[in-house]
């Protein structure tokens, strides 16, 4: 067996504990993307106000000519709604999931977006060189790895200083029908347990992250930081 192979094999056994995996994850893309229906399932199912993570996705645009964007997991490409076709940034979206993957990519060239680049990855190994990028997106990522931590030290590896990254997540001890429904999903998949508000802004400033914003809301956490230093210009 090669590396590749093995590679590859690893990272089928470790997305069989994805949630967004299979039938789920075909719902799920068909309802993120029309935002006044995820509203409406995030109020029903979820108890939450999903209106952050749209909001949030505006930073795409202000990242600095020839930037680099990392979205970790991409899932089916929502934050590619908010990028331009002629915007002069490097995109790298990333998924474990190949069916998410795919379906990012084919987002990307209906949109004319040939600055994407879709990579197959764990998150918590992810094949980006240091401090190359300079906006990570993680949207509904954290609560669906199965290594959260590591994951958080590998993007602040991958951060320049004075990068930034921004999130949503879902934290304890959220709403009864949250705690059901992820009691539920967190037997079926062995992931660990949800983090509280304190353990996420503890878990992103021992990643190495600073300046942690985090707003909390019936379980549903939306996190913004930054990694220490002077911001550099991009690389040409």
């Amino acid at each position: 067996m090669t590396a590749a192979q093995a590679q590859h094999r690893t990272m089928n056994v470790v997305n069989r504990s994805n949630p967004c995996a299979g039938r789920f994850g075909a719902l799920y893309s068909y309802y993120i993307e029309r935002e006044w229906l995820a509203r409406l399932i995030g109020r029903l199912a979820w108890g939450v106000d999903t209106a952050p993570l749209y909001r949030s996705l505006d930073e795409v645009r202000f990242v600095r000519e020839g930037g680099t964007i990392l979205d970790v997991p991409c899932g089916s490409g929502l934050a590619l709604r908010a990028l331009e076709q002629g915007q002069n940034v490097h995109y790298l979206a990333v998924d474990i999931d190949p069916t998410m993957l795919g379906r990012a990519a084919r987002r990307a060239e209906e949109r004319g977006l040939s600055q994407v680049n879709c990579l197959r990855a764990d998150a918590s190994r992810l094949p980006i060189a240091d401090e190359i990028v300079d906006l990570c997106i993680s949207h509904g990522g954290l609560h669906c790895f199965s290594r959260p931590a590591a994951a958080l030290e590998q993007t602040a590896r991958c951060l320049r200083p004075g990068g930034h990254l921004v999130g949503t997540t879902f934290v304890r001890p959220g709403t009864r029908r949250q705690r059901m429904l992820f009691r539920g999903e967190r037997r079926r998949t062995g992931l660990p347990e949800l983090w509280t508000e304190a353990e996420l802004t503890e878990q992103l400033r021992v990643a190495g992250f600073a300046s942690v914003r985090l707003r909390s809301r019936r379980g549903y956490a939306f996190f913004r930081a930054t990694k220490p230093g002077a911001a550099r210009e991009p690389a040409r």
